[in-house]
């Protein structure tokens, strides 16, 4: 799985590097939101995953990755960002450490439905005040909508209720 994941992200990095080839950011020429969105993807694999050489063959997304990073919004928000200088891997034994338990189940018989709908028939009912026994004498209104079809329009794709008039 790490393998597979490994040759994913240089799939990717690999369009991006194309993409950021003639560009100095990924939509215009200063920092959008698509830039913030991606750095913000991609800062934990240049934490922890894509170590130097990893990353060696990606010189246009390095390069655009640390130009957003000297940006003064981002280091307001991130601070220093230190680059992975050596790859995470990954730790079977620590990983079930972190892991939640798994309890054997219990043998113990659910309590019958039975039992509980006795208690509900028990229970006195409360005493409504005024407000409450207004709203309960007035007859139920009907849907205002229920007279309208309920698919109007043509079905153009544009969702339920939205058709083109």
């Amino acid at each position: 799985a790490t393998e597979l994941a490994k040759e994913e992200v240089r799939r990717v990095l690999g369009v991006l590097d194309t993409h950021l080839r003639t560009q100095t950011f990924l939509v215009g020429e200063r920092v959008s939101l698509a830039d913030i969105t991606v750095v913000c993807a991609l800062l934990w694999l240049y934490k922890q995953v894509l170590e130097p050489s990893f990353r060696q063959p990606f010189v246009n997304v390095n390069r655009w990755f640390v130009t957003c990073l000297n940006q003064p919004q981002f280091k307001a928000v991130l601070g220093e960002v230190q680059l992975c200088e050596k790859m995470a891997q990954f730790d079977a034994k620590k990983f079930a450490e972190t892991q939640p338990r798994k309890e054997p189940p219990r043998k113990e018989k659910p309590p019958r439905e039975e039992k509980k709908k006795e208690e509900k028939k028990v229970a006195p009912e409360e005493e409504l005040d005024e407000c409450e026994q207004a709203l309960a004498a007035e007859p139920k209104a009907k849907d205002p909508f229920a007279h309208l079809p309920k698919r109007w329009g043509h079905g153009g794709g544009l969702g339920r209720g939205f058709g083109v008039i």
